[in-house]
């Protein structure tokens, strides 16, 4: 061995002897939480919230190592990145991170280069939402829908495609249990149907716009009744928000709601907001897992035949209109656990908790 080379070994010796009796004396002097093993720091990590494991990453050193362990990263919330910096962090995080069951991505530029990221390193993802993002390729969510294989959740709320090509890749999906289409300009009714013919499987289904089409009336009563009873063996959340939608192209009545009623034995949760020409819900007395249901600005709506409130149901949201006075008197005289939710508006998700005085 020439002198050159003993002497980095030596100055290695050296250095790793100070740093072992420097860790040695620091770990003698520190009290507290920074005593504990890593392992045993890990369990308590375990217990944070997204939130919280980026708070206690600000302690120190050994903390922040401790919270960027992947095993503690199940969800990852990214939303309103307007730099490509802020954008390049998120993509390391996704590359670091891959033990990652839920990704929610929010109006965020180059949501497609997320997206890419997320097929690459996520292949186990149970939980994507991805909402509000403008600029996204059809192409890229289709390549997220054949690689991630085991999602059960497909938010798409406000990301609309003019190519709905990306519909054909969801009967690939075995485990997709929720899937949410809200406020997606391009859905059409065929759209509609093709998935309830395809995802037998969905047990929550959420829609608040369709595509006018002025050859043809629009979701009919028919229509509904199409798709809720192919759906039905698993079918627990059905929502259809008619705020947003015109005469022309929303014409469910209350055959729609028989349908509802009639083939949905698991349903948990309804909501027919705004739903104008729906007259008679004492349809749903049939629905005894019924526990969340919401009838606000159901301008036609009499809830007469439904009084009293069956005893499945523990949320109810009405507007402040003829229906809460005869909720209210009806629940004077019988008392119960229901909580009764006061929407303020149509188009905005506005409510406050009502007491009954």
């Amino acid at each position: 061995m020439d002198q050159t080379q003993s002497s980095i070994c030596y100055s290695e010796l050296m250095n790793s002897s100070e740093s072992s009796l420097f860790r040695n004396e620091f770990e003698k002097n520190v009290k507290g939480f920074n005593r504990l093993p890593q392992h045993i720091l890990l369990k308590i990590f375990s217990h944070l919230n997204e939130k919280d494991l980026h708070t206690v990453q600000q302690v120190c050193q050994r903390w922040k190592q401790g919270a960027l362990n992947p095993s503690l990263w199940k969800n990852l919330k990214i939303q309103k990145l307007r730099t490509t910096g802020s954008v390049n962090m998120a993509l390391q995080k996704i590359w670091m991170f891959g033990q990652l069951e839920k990704v929610y991505i929010k109006d965020v530029i180059e949501a497609s280069a997320l997206l890419r990221q997320v097929y690459r390193c996520l292949p186990n993802l149970q939980y994507l939402i991805i909402r509000y993002c403008n600029n996204l390729s059809a192409q890229t969510v289709r390549a997220v829908l054949r690689k991630c294989k085991q999602l059960k959740m497909l938010d798409l709320k406000g990301t609309t495609f003019k190519d709905s090509s990306i519909f054909d890749e969801l009967p690939r999906l075995n485990y997709l249990k929720i899937l949410n289409l809200s406020d997606n300009g391009n859905l059409t009714t065929k759209d509609m149907v093709d998935i309830s013919l395809n995802c037998r499987n969905l047990e929550e289904f959420y829609v608040s716009s369709i595509r006018y089409d002025s050859s043809r009336e629009q979701l009919t009563d028919e229509d509904c009744s199409f798709i809720v009873s192919n759906m039905s063996n698993n079918l627990k959340g059905f929502f259809i928000d008619g705020a947003t939608l015109t005469d022309q192209c929303f014409q469910i009545k209350n055959n729609a709601l028989n349908a509802v009623a009639e083939c949905c034995p698991k349903l948990k949760k309804l909501i027919i907001k705004s739903c104008k020409n729906i007259t008679d819900i004492s349809c749903l007395q049939k629905c005894d897992s019924l526990a969340i249901l919401n009838i606000a600005f159901c301008l036609k709506l009499s809830i007469d035949n439904f009084l009293p409130i069956q005893a499945s149901i523990h949320i109810i949201f009405v507007d402040n209109g003829e229906n809460l006075k005869k909720l209210e008197a009806s629940l004077k005289e019988m008392p119960s656990n229901i909580k009764i939710r006061i929407c303020h508006s149509q188009f905005r998700k506005s409510f406050e908790d009502y007491r009954i005085v």
